[in-house]
């Protein structure tokens, strides 16, 4: 098992070196996404994933149909990571699905909390949000650019600022 995660982490890198000076249109990031599939638990039709992406535990990520991720982005998916179809992650955006803890006095030997993060069907993280364990993020909800999302954000929902508070709830039309 532990052999299987380093080869698709290896994989992962590998792809996202050799592709890193292809410029990022559509075409390129779909094939991108293409050669990464490989790499993910499960990964659904016409993913596209920019430059520069960063995630440390590629085979505990979950992603759906649709799903695009924007330069930049860092994805800590040790706690796992489940992106739902048509998720749309902004530059720079962070989720984080473990934390450390303190033990002794120090954060350095802690032992890492981990815990799932969800960004349901149709949702969009702006610019730099920050997204920490544990958090459910609805279907259809915008985080705004800078966020910091540190509890569950309902369905339709528009939430910002830091820590992020829905701001209002934008009903299915």
């Amino acid at each position: 098992m532990r052999i299987n995660r380093i080869i698709k982490y290896f994989w992962y890198v590998l792809v996202m070196k050799l592709t890193w000076v292809l410029p990022d249109w559509r075409p390129v990031m779909w094939f991108r996404g293409t050669l990464c599939k490989p790499c993910f638990k499960s990964c659904g039709k016409n993913f596209m994933i920019s430059s520069d992406v960063k995630i440390p535990c590629p085979d505990q990520m979950t992603i759906g149909e649709d799903v695009y991720i924007a330069h930049g982005c860092w994805l800590n998916a040790q706690g796992q990571i489940e992106l739902e179809d048509q998720v749309m992650l902004g530059p720079y955006t962070v989720i984080a699905s473990g934390n450390h803890s303190m033990e002794n006095g120090s954060y350095r030997y802690g032992m890492q909390l981990r815990a799932k993060v969800t960004v349901g069907f149709g949702s969009w993280t702006g610019a730099g949000v920050k997204v920490m364990p544990g958090v459910n993020i609805g279907k259809s909800v915008c985080c705004a650019a800078g966020a910091v999302v540190i509890k569950d954000v309902p369905d339709y929902a528009l939430a910002a600022g830091v820590p992020a508070k829905v701001i209002k709830i934008c009903e299915h039309l």
